[in-house]
């Protein structure tokens, strides 16, 4: 698979991730925890690395890294929330954070390593 293919691959699991924890942590059941603001900044700072890893093509490690970090982090608030109906959709968005994430770490070590 080439570069392009695979950092629009990431880009897109991390979108979709990124989506799908706004939309979970902005849902009736998971706004009556506590966890809905960790889950719902969580999605935006992914959406936001998300689009940075397609905008700066110098810094895609960072960005991976953010977005995979990120993931975990809503994974756990969804675990610590007393709402157990939501966790599968909270474990498939933290699937495709760590996919997308995973992928855009990868492409931008590929792209360090030409430079150097």
């Amino acid at each position: 698979m080439n570069r392009e293919k695979t950092i629009s691959m990431a880009i897109a699991l991390s979108l979709v991730g990124g989506g799908l924890n706004l939309l979970i942590s902005t849902s009736r059941l998971h706004l009556q925890n506590s966890f809905w603001f960790l889950t719902s900044i969580s999605g935006v700072v992914i959406i936001v690395a998300a689009i940075f890893l397609y905008l700066d093509s110098h810094n895609q490690m960072l960005w991976g890294g953010i977005i995979f970090l990120y993931s975990n982090i809503s994974f756990v608030a969804f675990g610590l929330s007393y709402e157990r109906r939501l966790l599968p959709y909270g474990f498939i968005a933290m699937i495709l954070g760590l996919f997308g994430g995973a992928l855009g770490f990868y492409c931008g070590k590929i792209n360090s390593s030409r430079t150097e």
